[in-house]
């Protein structure tokens, strides 16, 4: 009878089905996504001022889709891409932040997830959400930085969250006092009445670039 390290190693050591195992994971990333090039194409179109004027306009898109359409893994994919290319050929730097909203559904949660991301030491508590928020845009403009947030399953988000919240997030540069607008944002809901059902001060904002992913 095989030891418990003997199991271990064999298990590691030893011959798999999968040749690449990683690929299973679902946080990977293919560098190639099959019939989706239009959208990616759409997203750039959409995002393509945060490369060409930087700073003058908070961008947003929503990405509507059933689940299992691509949604989360193109956003992904578009992000890490366009942010690599600012920084290659444009020399800006530009980061993606993917944060789930089925994890992080409050306002306060969100905005220590983006500094997390960020790695930036952002108290845990004794902070607003809005203080939170300053002090992120203060470190992106320290850094002359801007930042693409994809807030996926935003649905949970809208579900849980009051009005105002969703509000100030949607409408982040109705609150700061900057001239620099570095953050842009592309929300993932599964079904475009999500967003139908806010108020029409933050549907209007959200409303203006729609991508929408067939099965």
């Amino acid at each position: 009878m095989p030891t418990p390290a003997e199991i271990i190693s064999n298990n590691i050591e030893g011959p798999t089905v999968f040749k690449e195992i990683y690929k299973l994971n679902p946080d990977y990333v293919p560098d190639v996504l099959p019939h989706r090039d239009e959208k990616i194409s759409e997203l750039t179109v959409t995002f393509r001022d945060v490369i060409i004027d930087p700073g003058r306009s908070s961008i947003r898109a929503v990405v509507v889709g059933r689940t299992g359409t691509g949604k989360t893994v193109t956003t992904r994919l578009f992000g890490s891409k366009f942010a690599e290319l600012a920084r290659s050929k444009r020399g800006l730097k530009v980061e993606y932040v993917h944060i789930n909203c089925h994890r992080q559904r409050t306002l306060y949660l969100l905005t220590i997830e983006l500094g997390n991301q960020l790695k930036l030491s952002v108290p845990s508590r004794g902070l607003s959400s809005q203080e939170v928020f300053s002090t992120i845009h203060d470190y992106l403009d320290r850094r002359n930085m801007h930042l693409i947030v994809t807030l996926d399953e935003f649905d949970y988000f809208v579900n849980t969250s009051s009005q105002e919240d969703i509000y100030f997030l949607v409408r982040l540069y109705d609150e700061l006092a900057t001239s620099i607008k570095r953050i842009s944002y592309i929300f993932i809901v599964r079904d475009i009445s999500t967003i139908l059902s806010l108020d029409k001060a933050i549907r209007d904002h959200i409303l203006r670039n729609i991508i929408e992913f067939q099965p």
